[in-house]
């Protein structure tokens, strides 16, 4: 009973199923981002430790800092050519 009752339901839900063919082809359009647009500068090395001075890691956070900027500038002309294509508000 239990297995007829199986093959009725897997008739009954196959009917479910649409093969309306393949996708369709999506075109997208708007501003092309390199690769590159999304890459920061590379991390910093941190100094070493046996022979750290404050001039050192002055100069560490400095570069920190520079890398920070890159990623905003690169980020923020991500930003104003989606805003040019009225991709965001």
């Amino acid at each position: 009973m239990n297995r007829l009752l199986v093959i009725a339901a897997c008739f009954a839900l196959s009917g479910c199923a649409s093969t309306s063919g393949p996708a369709p082809v999506v075109e997208v359009s708007g501003p092309q981002f390199a690769a590159s647009e999304f890459v920061c500068a590379p991390k910093p090395a941190a100094p070493d430790r046996r022979h750290n001075a404050a001039r050192d890691t002055i100069k560490y956070i400095e570069r920190q800092d520079l890398r920070g900027d890159d990623c905003a500038g690169r980020l923020a002309s991500v930003g104003r050519k989606a805003a040019a294509a009225e991709l965001v508000r």
